[in-house]
């Protein structure tokens, strides 16, 4: 008999240090709890999920969660914090269309505090990724860019500067970054193809922005950084002009002296502006060609262009 005690006290300890076990998933246990108003244990659910890393791939759901019991609770900062961890673990997060408004309230003013910050973040991390050549990392970091501040929340913010400016430099180097992703080598199998049919190529047309009853929506600069000027300024300066050619990716097809600034120069602000990248001209929506001058001028200290 004494044994059979024994034996019992050691099965209670073992249970009582034992995990919990439910006989529903914990998640579904925590709903249940909220949808009864039982908003203390459902926290307490939900806050084990995450201490024992039981959330996984529905860390947002837990969270969610979370957020609805604090603000039932009336313990509005402890929700907005919730909050506030769902929108920077993932910017794009959209809440569920049945959430109760004072909760779908505070995502989107979580999303006007935090997203600017966020947005920027992931610019510069993309514009790293461009500047180290790594263009498929890059274009999807610059469209992450642009998907976030396409979103509803930040249709006000997106719409001044400087997230304004962000945009047009985000999808200026999306599209490069699209451009310069190399293109996989062809297959080893050797395909015998037909020759080639002789085409007349396709002259596309030139706009230079005064043509008459055409609206045109002139280049935006992205890469346009003038070379130093070598040697000594004269006291009044010098000026002069570089035309160029933007073809419909925004690359520079051609660049000439327009009026020349001095002999060598030139030469080197013509094999720069071959380097020089802009968010293509467009009429209609549609990418076009576009020839533009710029003028230099020269003075002590400074290069002016206009």
């Amino acid at each position: 008999m004494q044994f059979n005690k024994i034996a019992f006290a050691c099965v209670v300890m073992l249970l009582a240090g034992a995990p919990r076990v439910y006989a529903q998933a914990p998640l579904d246990v925590a709903r249940d709890l909220y949808a009864t108003a039982d908003y203390e244990k459902a926290l307490t659910l939900l806050d084990d999920m995450i201490a024992r890393n039981q959330a996984g791939q529905k860390r947002d759901e837990v969270d969610l969660y979370r957020a609805l019991c604090f603000l039932a609770l009336g313990r509005r900062d402890d929700a907005d914090r919730a909050v506030e961890t769902i929108v920077q673990r993932d910017p794009l997060y959209r809440a569920p269309d049945d959430i109760a408004p004072r909760m779908r309230t505070a995502f989107g003013e979580a999303k006007k505090r935090l997203l600017p910050a966020i947005v920027q973040q992931q610019y510069q991390s993309a514009k790293a990724a461009f500047d180290a050549k790594n263009f498929g990392v890059a274009g999807e970091g610059f469209q992450r860019v642009l998907d976030a501040l396409n979103d509803p929340d930040m249709k006000h913010a997106a719409s001044q500067s400087p997230l304004s400016d962000l945009r047009t430099l985000a999808s200026g180097f999306r599209d490069l970054s699209v451009q310069t992703v190399p293109t996989p080598p062809p297959s080893a199998a050797y395909v015998a193809l037909p020759p080639p049919v002789k085409q007349q190529p396709t002259m596309l047309k030139i706009y230079t922005g005064t043509e008459p009853g055409v609206v045109v929506v002139p280049p935006v600069p992205i890469v346009q950084e003038f070379p130093k000027f070598p040697g000594r300024v004269p006291s009044g300066g010098i000026a002069g002009a570089v035309e160029i050619v933007i073809d419909q990716n925004g690359a520079v097809e051609s660049a000439t002296m327009q009026t020349p600034v001095l002999s060598g120069y030139d030469d080197i602000v013509v094999a720069a502006a071959r380097n020089w990248r802009y968010q293509p001209a467009r009429v209609n929506g549609q990418p076009v060609k576009f020839r533009k001058s710029i003028r230099i001028t020269v003075v002590p200290e400074r290069i002016g262009t206009n």
